[in-house]
């Protein structure tokens, strides 16, 4: 993950948030944010976990690999379970992956494909997106278009299919090709594989299988919400002011 010369300015404002942001990320990278309340902090986290992009698109450059997976945690750790508060931990980790992706990841605001970008969907009567190729070192995908034979699909550049407004239905393909590279499509999502990932994190059997996530201590779902976030085997997790969620109990479950 790269940025040069990275700006950011909400809607509205005549103030940049980000102002020449450079950062460059690996996988063996560790990195700390610091900075005053309203410097920035939260919103260059929303752009690393791909929520928001540069404002100033023609002077900066700003590179996440295709096949990166990312875990984020926010500032309000709840947020990730607060809709599933009658589920079983088990329950919520099945309905979140069964899928061999991060449904939660794809319902939020930065991969919702808005009104507009559906109606260019309709208008260019796009079935779905099959498949990613490397040509030429160009990323190319693979389009079933509705009534047209699949030995017909045609592959489009990136480019071109940004270009006709499909910006949120790419992100969701990325993301569930980097889901599949993983494997995660053949991860079993039984409720014994998953109680063993939940014992990992310090949330025993009585709590994982047979509780409601409503019955969990503050602590109890601070370990569901990082089980969760390691579940996909990320590259890289993004926890946003952590010392708000993470007390002793959960910071060791998260460093093992």
């Amino acid at each position: 993950l790269e940025m040069e010369n990275v700006d950011f300015r909400y809607p509205g404002t005549d103030k940049n948030q980000l102002t020449n942001v450079n950062l460059k990320m690996s996988l063996s990278s560790r990195i700390v944010i610091l900075g005053a309340n309203g410097a920035g902090k939260t919103t260059l986290l929303k752009m690393i976990v791909g929520e928001t992009i540069p404002t100033n698109p023609g002077q900066s450059r700003y590179y996440v690999h295709p096949n990166l997976r990312i875990a984020y945690v926010a500032q309000h750790a709840f947020y990730h379970v607060e809709q599933h508060m009658e589920q079983s931990p088990v329950s919520y980790l099945q309905w979140r992956f069964k899928d061999g992706f991060d449904k939660e990841k794809l319902e939020s605001e930065a991969y919702r494909i808005t009104a507009d970008e559906q109606k260019a969907i309709d208008d260019f009567q796009l079935e779905g997106i099959w498949s990613r190729r490397l040509r030429g070192g160009k990323l190319e995908y693979e389009v079933k278009k509705r009534n047209i034979p699949e030995k017909d699909n045609k592959y489009y550049s990136r480019d071109e299919l940004l270009g006709m407004g499909f910006e949120h239905l790419l992100k969701q393909t990325d993301e569930k090709i980097a889901a599949k590279e993983a494997g995660l499509d053949l991860r079993p999502v039984t409720t014994t594989e998953i109680q063993k990932h939940l014992d990992g994190f310090g949330l025993p059997q009585e709590f994982g299988t047979y509780g409601k996530i409503r019955g969990l201590s503050g602590g109890q779902k601070v370990k569901l919400v990082l089980a969760a976030a390691f579940w996909t085997v990320p590259h890289l997790i993004v926890l946003d002011e952590p010392t708000n969620f993470l007390d002793r109990e959960a910071l060791g479950a998260l460093s093992k």
